[in-house]
């Protein structure tokens, strides 16, 4: 019976956020991150302070290095100039990566490096809830967590996911967020109260990954 459910819990059957097993646990996420917000406000401290309280005044961000073809996104008046140019090849790539550390001061870069190298695999697909965690420990299938307080019930659920990396010696860090305002404080404030499993974030936003800190800091 567990394993049917994990099996029908899990995201790598439909694409996230469209589980309708999700409905619960995101609507409860949203409601939390809002109502944090909202006290915060009212009492005049930050959500990371009404949530345990904060072990670091700045959290460090990464940067996210993808090929792309020539253009830099958006379309009429939302046109946005071409930073880096065309990304097709490795040469191109790491040009990318040296012009973002030198303009932006980021210390690791996230990269998709595919399951056939031999280096700690992540997954923000594959492990999205508690009810995922048996099944990929027996497996060892992801060793790095890459969590989200909107598909894990909320930031105080991703504390509680923190605690359980630190026991199974599983990395955690946050996937890719672009989004900007509430979310994405929100997701910065959660690595403010972080146990030493949650070590930082990523933009475009990660914890570490590989990296053990990013020169880019996120005053908060």
């Amino acid at each position: 019976m567990g394993q049917k459910f994990c099996l029908a819990r899990s995201q790598t059957y439909l694409v996230p956020g469209e589980n309708p097993l999700d409905a619960t646990t995101r609507t409860y996420a949203a409601i939390e991150t809002a109502c944090l917000d909202l006290i915060g406000r009212s009492v005049g401290k930050p959500a990371c302070d009404l949530i345990g309280g904060r072990v670091r005044d700045k959290v460090p961000f990464s940067a996210y290095a993808f090929f792309k073809h020539q253009g830099g996104g958006g379309a009429g008046t939302d046109a946005r100039a071409d930073e880096y140019g065309e990304v097709m090849t490795p040469a191109a790539l790491a040009r990318e990566v040296k012009q973002m550390t030198k303009n932006y001061g980021f210390g690791s870069v996230k990269l998709k490096g595919g399951v056939l190298v031999n280096t700690p695999l992540a997954s923000n697909v594959a492990v999205t809830s508690f009810a995922d965690i048996p099944g990929s420990l027996q497996l060892d299938a992801t060793q790095i967590i890459l969590c989200d307080h909107h598909y894990w019930g909320g930031m105080r659920q991703v504390q509680n996911l923190a605690a359980l990396c630190r026991v199974f010696n599983l990395g955690l860090s946050m996937h890719s967020n672009s989004h900007l305002g509430v979310s994405l404080m929100a997701m910065a404030h959660v690595n403010r109260v972080g146990t030493d499993a949650v070590q930082s974030s990523s933009f475009s936003l990660r914890f570490q990954l590989a990296a053990k800190s990013a020169a880019a800091k996120a005053e908060l």
